[in-house]
């Protein structure tokens, strides 16, 4: 996603409406439910990725840098 957007940083929100558009992932619906911030964060802590604090442009909210 990093690369496609060409961005060093995206915030949750950004992320979890991308995953839940995909027609041929199932983000959407997730015993029921769709994706949420927590959920993603539980996701991706596996692999020691945390959300932070990000700046894009003149926004600030929680997100994700990518992987340098």
């Amino acid at each position: 996603m990093f690369v496609a957007r060409d961005e060093e940083h995206i915030f949750t929100e950004d992320i979890i409406t991308a995953l839940v558009e995909k027609d041929d992932a199932p983000w959407g619906d997730l015993r029921g439910k769709p994706l949420d911030a927590r959920g993603l964060a539980k996701r991706l802590s596996k692999y020691e990725i945390k959300p932070r604090t990000v700046r894009v442009g003149d926004r600030t909210s929680k997100g994700y840098a990518a992987l340098t």
